[in-house]
């Protein structure tokens, strides 16, 4: 499995960082364990500790202020390094022609904005009274829209 960095926060759409970072399927994953176990079986460790600066993975492994874990950018499966609260984005490579451009991500989070606008209006108006009944009822409207 081979990985590739795809931006930075810097340079990425804002929303995409935020809906990554807080999505519910988010993973925190140790320095340790990400940098020598998981980072080299990506093909990305030297690449993050020269990008970063780091001369070895014990300085990276031992740095309190990196975060490391597993997400969804723009709904296509990552890893990343919050280093200095900069996110640094890898996704494997055959998903790296999915990865849009600002533009293109825009229109996303607006699409993404106006789904959720409506499913809103609609659970407002029939009150479903459980998680179950809710559940249920975002099964049934993504059977009838496919959202």
């Amino acid at each position: 499995m081979s990985h590739v960095f795809v931006t930075s926060c810097v340079n990425a759409n804002g929303d995409d960082i935020n809906e990554m970072m807080d999505s519910p399927l988010r993973q925190d994953l140790s320095t340790s364990n990400f940098i020598r176990k998981i980072a080299p079986k990506l093909g990305i460790d030297k690449h993050i500790l020269e990008n970063l600066g780091y001369d070895t993975k014990d300085f990276f492994a031992n740095d309190w202020a990196l975060t490391c874990g597993k997400s969804f950018y723009q709904g296509i499966p990552c890893y990343f390094v919050q280093h200095s609260r900069i996110e640094h984005i890898y996704v494997d490579k055959k998903d790296y022609e999915k990865v849009l451009g600002k533009t293109d991500a825009k229109e996303r989070q607006i699409r993404i904005s106006a789904i959720q606008d409506d499913l809103d209006e609609i659970f407002s108006k029939l009150k479903p009274s459980s998680d179950k009944e809710s559940y249920k009822l975002a099964q049934k409207i993504h059977q009838e829209y496919k959202y």
